[in-house]
């Protein structure tokens, strides 16, 4: 009597969902991140560069505060 052991394989199909939502999970990452910085980087603008471009300190303060999927 031979005994096989039967050890279950995910489908490529399976494998490649999977890949699909990693590459979607790590763009929103990146996106989470990249966001993040660039509203540090206008959080720590002086009065003057603010001014500039057009934004006030409360539009500043009210754009870091936004969670990073906003």
């Amino acid at each position: 009597m031979r005994l096989t052991l039967a050890i279950p394989f995910a489908s490529t199909t399976k494998v490649a969902v999977a890949r699909g939502w990693l590459r979607v999970l790590q763009r929103r990452i990146a996106r989470c991140l990249e966001r993040h910085r660039q509203r540090r980087a206008l959080a720590e603008l002086d009065d003057g560069r603010l001014r500039d471009i057009g934004i006030s300190r409360d539009e500043a303060k009210a754009e870091y505060e936004k969670p990073c999927w906003r």
